[in-house]
């Protein structure tokens, strides 16, 4: 609970803000394919316990990709008001999910061991995945977006962080090394 943003690993996508239930929903069925071809991935691995985690985990997240991925279709085929709050999550959110399939030099160590694939297959598969669904529940993928937000392996964060380390740091910083 000490720490500052920039000792934060997250992804930038799940620091937005909850701007109304098509945002939440949005951004979960990015993390939730994510997740899933993440898992499915691992579960390749040629480290055994990875492995065995990630078979484990696979289950999980592939009930969420469900979930999260009915509720998209439902919304986006629902009426007009329930379609264009989905696409204009989509429109703001798709900015943060590149830096979802961006190596860096842990990444590229592990692969040389074999523990993981390529980063960039997960992204064509979550490309499909999501894509697929955005077909499915009448809804676009931005087109002509040219800006990716990127820098989350970095410790680099949106304002958005501050904030919720703020409410997630109080208790601890008023009441310093406090026994419950």
């Amino acid at each position: 609970y000490h720490r500052n943003e920039r000792q934060f690993y997250n992804f930038q996508l799940s620091e937005q803000p909850n701007v109304n239930f098509a945002f939440v929903l949005i951004r979960q069925f990015f993390s939730d394919a994510y997740h899933y071809h993440l898992y499915e991935m691992l579960s390749n691995s040629n480290d055994t316990t990875i492995a065995a985690l990630a078979e484990k985990s696979l289950k999980e997240a592939c009930y969420h990709l469900k979930h999260s991925g009915q509720l998209v279709n439902q919304l986006g085929n629902g009426t007009i008001e329930s379609k264009c709050k989905i696409q204009d999550a989509i429109d703001e959110l798709w900015m943060y999910t590149e830096e979802l399939f961006v190596s860096d030099e842990i990444d590229t160590a592990l692969l040389e061991l074999g523990v993981i694939s390529p980063i960039e297959e997960i992204g064509e598969k979550w490309n499909k995945t999501v894509l697929d669904l955005f077909k499915k529940a009448n809804v676009f993928s931005p087109t002509q977006l040219s800006f990716q937000v990127t820098g989350s392996k970095k410790g680099l964060h949106t304002e958005h962080l501050g904030h919720i380390l703020t409410e997630m740091q109080y208790l601890q910083r008023a009441y310093p090394d406090a026994s419950w």
